[in-house]
């Protein structure tokens, strides 16, 4: 299992621990997600599913989600 995300060159940490983003906001990893509108494929002899990772802002409340490949390729936010 993947332990960072890397999107566009920025580095989240996938754990529970409070993070800043560029815009000076905190937030945390909220959950992760099977995103299931499409069919699942093989990968390394593993069945797998693209993923949704979902993040908390903390000083507003609001949420926001990244959406990875199969393959952990970053793909686009949700």
């Amino acid at each position: 299992m993947i332990q960072t995300l890397n999107i566009k060159g920025t580095i989240i940490n996938l754990d529970f621990e409070t993070q800043i983003s560029k815009l000076g906001r905190p937030f945390r990893l909220s959950g992760v997600r099977l995103c299931i509108d499409e069919p699942p494929i093989w990968v390394d002899k593993v069945l797998t599913h693209k993923t949704i990772y979902d993040f908390k802002y903390l000083d507003d409340g609001s949420f926001f989600s990244f959406q990875f490949d199969q393959h952990n390729n970053f793909e686009k936010k949700v």
